[in-house]
């Protein structure tokens, strides 16, 4: 039984084959997307697996994945509650394309990273003993939220992978950016390169203004029975519901038993076209014109748009040797290292990668922290004030600057002379009306070894190392303990997201460097606080980096020193079977009640 009523419109928003979306309110006056099934035989089960493969992504901590508000009857159909999101990527995109800016070309690679990182962690799930494909990845399905983050929805024709098992697939998804393989083949084998590939059509899409040759019309790879299989697909995806219907069980009668082989011939055919590569040229000089890039780095950044598309929208997939991603991490990591040439925050663990990606190797002329800053923020004003010129000094031979800013910091009552942090408010308080939890209280810093200590010498904690770097390898239950005897307790997975709602990282949008965050690259791990840029605009430090933290949930938040650039902050989240033991580097800051 819900414990909320739910008021509707006269009309929906949307109708499909398996049902109907309105965009109604629930009884506490929260806006809500309502889908309701259709009185098809499949739909009602159809909707119910997709609530449960919703809730199988949630246990598994996926971020960026529509939330499930509720499962109830309406006008007697089953009905799935979602959050409404006024905005999609679609909307987005056309807006890059109508009217391009100076920010445009990153933010097309932020966000096709972001999502490549959203079905990373789709692909991990578990679900029946399968793993999961979303089948359906296009710029309407995924929305945007309030905070600027993508949310994947829309798991209607998501399904398992079993294994290297073929199955014969009911026609699923959009030509208009599914690969062959998936649409036209009456048995094929499921495959997350489906999405990947989406992905990529997308980026294409949002770079020139088009889809690849390929895409848009692909008769010139298909045989004569696979023209007539995609003109019909292309109108049973493209149709009211009815009529719809029918055409998809005329496709299924007509393509059942074939393979690929039978449908596309790829003979002497890349990918991509001539014209797609001066198309992508084209668009990528437009925008990294607009955002101020020199020749190189527009070059640079051609190469590899170029590189990772004609891999990434490869006619066909196979697992070896690779074409296609497979991976999505891996494609997230490569449309990073590609904004790391727009933003010139190109940092040497990048280069190799880089030079792999762009057929040669790139120098930026740009500060690029190779090492953490020596410096702890004694609140914002300072933190910001000795993060910029910390920039300044970590370069080679700037070792002067540095113990000028150090001398100037001492000085100012930010450190101590020998160095330590001087923090006077340990605590911050974060509360109002834009956090999505009631107001807390949290650790300015992570707990350090030499506050472990004053537990341990307590009889509360056992030993653990002292000191002013963080205390690290604790268990949950020892991690809970010592924020029990602090008198708080340690912040919920929903307050840790609360606390760095700026953007993906806690200090907001920016790339993160060494002076953000102590990651793979950086010398670490670091004293507590010791990464001014990475302030939260409230004054927390170390969200992201150095050390894991817990949460009361038994997940891991945050990254480490161990961690990729990529996997900090919002994105780095660990969560540990029950007898699996802690990462070496765990620990911990604690919340407080207000």
């Amino acid at each position: 039984m819900s414990d909320f009523t739910y008021e509707l419109p006269d009309e929906p928003h949307a109708r499909g084959a398996q049902g109907v979306v309105y965009f109604g309110r629930r009884s506490d006056g929260r806006e809500v997307a309502i889908k309701i099934a259709s009185e098809h035989p499949s739909a009602a089960a159809g909707l119910a697996s997709e609530v449960e493969m919703l809730r199988a992504c949630a246990s598994a901590h996926v971020v960026g994945v529509v939330e499930v508000l509720d499962f109830v009857k309406l006008r007697g159909r089953p009905a799935m509650i979602m959050p409404r999101y006024h905005g999609h990527l679609g909307d987005w995109l056309q807006g890059v394309l109508d009217a391009p800016d100076a920010r445009s070309l990153g933010e097309l690679l932020r966000r096709c990273g972001q999502l490549a990182r959203i079905l990373s962690a789709v692909h991990r799930v578990r679900h029946q003993g399968s793993a999961l494909i979303h089948r359906d990845v296009k710029p309407e399905n995924i929305f945007i939220d309030d905070g600027g983050d993508l949310v994947l929805g829309d798991f209607g024709g998501a399904m398992g992978i079993d294994g290297l098992r073929a199955v014969e697939l009911a026609v699923f998804g959009t030509p208009m950016w599914a690969p062959f393989d998936q649409i036209l083949p009456g048995r094929a084998m499921p495959d997350p390169t489906w999405d990947t590939y989406a992905l990529c059509v997308m980026l294409f899409a949002g770079l020139t203004g088009a889809r690849p040759a390929y895409q848009a019309d692909p008769r010139g790879l298909l045989t004569d029975r696979g023209r007539e299989l995609w003109e019909t697909a292309r109108q049973a995806t493209s149709t009211a519901a009815e009529q719809s219907r029918t055409l998809r069980q005329a496709f299924h009668t007509k393509r059942k038993g074939a393979s690929a082989a039978d449908l596309v011939d790829f003979t002497g055919r890349s990918a991509l076209t001539r014209g797609d590569r001066q198309a992508l040229d084209r668009g990528v000089a437009r925008l990294g014109e607009l955002a101020g890039l020199d020749t190189k780095r527009i070059q640079a950044v051609q190469r590899g748009s170029w590189n990772l598309l004609v891999r990434g929208l490869s006619p066909a997939s196979h697992p070896s040797p690779p074409n296609r991603y497979r991976d999505a991490e891996e494609l997230a990591e490569l449309l990073e290292d590609l904004l790391s040439v727009v933003e010139a925050t190109t940092s040497p663990q990048r280069r190799d990668r880089l030079a792999d990606l762009i057929g040669g190797t790139i120098e930026i002329d740009a500060p690029v922290l190779d090492e953490p800053s020596s410096l702890v923020s004694d609140g914002p004003r300072w933190g910001l004030w000795l993060g910029l010129l910390a920039c300044l000094g970590l370069g080679a031979g700037a070792w002067t600057l540095r113990e000028t800013i150090q001398a100037a910091a001492i000085q100012a009552g930010v450190l101590t002379a020998t160095g330590t942090a001087r923090i006077p408010e340990r605590i911050v308080t974060l509360e109002g009306s834009n956090l999505s939890v009631p107001g807390f209280a949290l650790d300015r810093t992570e707990v350090s070894g030499d506050r472990w200590a004053e537990c341990t010498a307590a009889g509360a904690c056992s030993p653990a190392d002292t000191g002013v770097l963080p205390v690290m390898g604790v268990t949950h239950e020892e991690a809970a303990g010592f924020c029990a005897w602090a008198g708080g307790r340690l912040m919920s997975e929903p307050e840790f997201r609360a606390a760095t709602a700026g953007g993906p990282w806690p200090w907001g949008q920016e790339a993160p460097t060494c002076a953000h965050a102590v990651a793979m690259g950086c010398e670490g791990p670091a004293p507590v606080g010791s990464t001014a840029l990475g302030s939260s605009p409230e004054g927390v430090l170390d969200l992201a980096g150095n050390a894991w933290e817990w949460t009361s949930e038994g997940l891991l938040v945050g990254g480490s020193a161990e961690s990729g650039a990529s996997s900090l902050g919002r994105r780095g989240r660990i969560e540990l079977a029950a007898d699996e033991p802690p990462p070496k580097t765990a620990g911990l800051r604690c919340a407080y009640d207000l």
